[in-house]
């Protein structure tokens, strides 16, 4: 597997998006989904909200980089610039979502998930969630069926 890099000219800006070659569909579909922002909307520094996780738009020299929450480090505080993290695991919770059918409500990297002890070696598990989340609490609760 081998790194990636796509670079396009957004609304007159340089963009540039780093990812395993695996993921290059999901980097194609970010970049399709940055160029539909409204003229002026590719600000440096701004986040992005991205299902269960953020993306940044970090200036570099000329351009902006998409970066990632470090999840290998401290993803409440630090970024890094490929994003292959984010982009396997909202493919794997939109296939998850798709295989029972049910429409995505993804938590986010930084809010509350409660987990029964145990439900982690069951071959099954049932998720629920309360339908007014409040602040970090994604409202969802794993518990064994």
């Amino acid at each position: 597997m081998g790194q990636l890099r796509l670079e396009r000219h957004l609304h007159g800006v340089h963009v540039v998006l780093m990812c395993t070659d695996d993921a290059e569909e999901q980097a194609e579909w970010v970049l399709s989904v940055l160029e539909r922002l409204p003229p002026g909307g590719l600000i440096p520094g701004r986040t992005l909200r991205f299902g269960w996780s953020n993306l940044r738009l970090d200036p570099r020299g000329d351009s902006l980089v998409v970066t990632e929450p470090d999840f290998d480090g401290n993803p409440l505080t630090d970024w890094r610039d490929d994003i292959t993290v984010t982009l396997r695991v909202q493919g794997r919770m939109l296939e998850t979502t798709q295989t029972v059918g049910t429409e995505p409500l993804f938590p986010r990297y930084g809010d509350k998930v409660a987990a029964v002890p145990g439900w982690d070696r069951s071959p099954r598990v049932a998720m629920a969630r309360a339908r007014t989340p409040e602040g970090t609490d994604s409202g969802w609760l794993i518990v064994p069926p």
